[in-house]
């Protein structure tokens, strides 16, 4: 017998709540999805799968279940929330799937997935990273002020692949489409610096855009350690000890 919608059943607010893993047991899953949930309980139940590792069955609650109930509109939290459990498990080609099943988007489903791509450095999660930007700058729902996190993201896939001219080429991409750049955005464009031509130059050139902060000069730092430029990373410790800026022992370890 269904449960009435709009009601959070009790055993998924206890499985939200309290992350029960005896209770994710796969008899236990399946009862709890063939019952009459609705948005909400869909997401609690997802979000208790994630948690106990277990992005696939939570992503078949939304594609499996919840889509084959006509009288369930699943909302774009839903569908967010199902993506973000995939990327929170380090399963960036389940969070795409998932993603490109959406019919709707939200800026939230495009950054749940860029944030999949980016725990993923690979020549794959380069490649789908910039897919997934055609797509979000096709979507005439998405507005270029709201696209910032995904952008940076991308900028980030960029920096762990070591592609700096993907990374330079992101960042224009969002300038050019007045997509409003902040100091993540810089954080991860200096992260990528090392595989530039003259990273010294570079990292200097970035830091006078904005006003950098401990994070910036962290990546400064690993940056022009990672570069081999022994002289420029003391100058920038240097730099930072004097304006109180305190870098990780791991930055300043990398120097030493």
């Amino acid at each position: 017998m269904g449960l009435p919608r709009g009601n959070l059943p009790g055993s998924v607010h206890h499985l939200a709540r309290d992350g029960y893993q005896e209770a994710l047991a796969a008899h236990q899953v399946e009862v709890l999805a063939a019952r009459d949930l609705d948005n909400r309980a869909v997401a609690a139940l997802i979000k208790s799968l994630s948690k106990a590792g277990r992005p696939g069955a939570a992503i078949r609650i939304v594609l499996r279940d919840a889509l084959a109930d006509p009288s369930l509109d699943v909302d774009e939290i839903t569908w967010g929330t199902a993506i973000t459990a995939a990327a929170r498990n380090s399963r960036p080609r389940l969070a795409l799937r998932t993603f490109y099943r959406s019919p709707a988007p939200s800026v939230q489903a495009y950054g749940a997935a860029m944030d999949a791509l980016s725990r993923t450095a690979s020549e794959w999660s380069l490649a789908a990273a910039s897919e997934l930007l055609k797509h979000l700058e096709a979507n005439p729902n998405i507005l270029p002020a709201d696209a910032t996190v995904v952008y940076n993201a991308a900028v980030t896939t960029a920096a762990r692949v070591g592609d700096w001219a993907t990374a330079q080429s992101t960042v224009r991409r969002m300038q050019d489409r007045c997509v409003p750049t902040d100091t993540y955005t810089y954080n991860s464009l200096i992260a990528a610096s090392r595989y530039s031509a003259a990273p010294r130059s570079t990292v200097r050139t970035l830091m006078s855009r904005f006003i950098p902060d401990a994070v910036s000069y962290n990546a400064a730092l690993s940056a022009l350690a990672g570069s081999g430029d022994l002289q420029g990373s003391l100058d920038l410790l240097a730099e930072a000890a004097r304006k109180g800026i305190n870098v990780t022992t791991v930055s300043a370890g990398a120097v030493g």
